[in-house]
C-alpha cells in the first residue's frame, strides 16, 4: 500500500503542532487530552499497522515524551506576553 505521507511524517506534524500551540501561548497539555478523547470516541479503531495514521495511544506516548520541552516553550511564550485570550 502506498501512503502519501508516512506515519513518521504524521508524528513529526503532531510534534511540530505541539510546539506551535505552545509558542502561541496555548497549554500544550490539552493535546494529550484531545487524543484521549479521540481514543474514547474511536472504540473500534483498526489496528495501527493497517491504519494510515499513528494510533491514539502512540500519539499520546509521543506527545508525553515531548511535553517537558513543550512546557518550557509554553512558559517562555507566556513570559514573552503570548496569551491567546480565548474564552470558552
Amino acid at each position: 500500500m502506498l501512503l502519501p505521507f508516512s506515519r513518521t511524517q504524521k508524528t513529526e506534524a503532531d510534534l511540530l503542532g505541539l510546539d506551535y500551540i505552545a509558542w502561541a501561548g496555548f497549554d500544550p497539555g490539552a493535546a494529550i487530552e484531545l487524543w484521549r478523547n479521540m481514543a474514547a470516541a474511536q472504540r473500534r479503531a483498526p489496528p495501527e499497522f493497517v491504519s494510515m495514521h499513528p494510533g491514539a495511544p502512540t500519539r499520546i506516548r509521543d506527545l508525553q515524551a515531548q511535553m517537558p520541552e513543550a512546557m518550557r516553550t509554553f512558559e517562555a511564550a507566556r513570559a514573552a506576553g503570548h496569551d491567546p485570550l480565548c474564552e470558552p
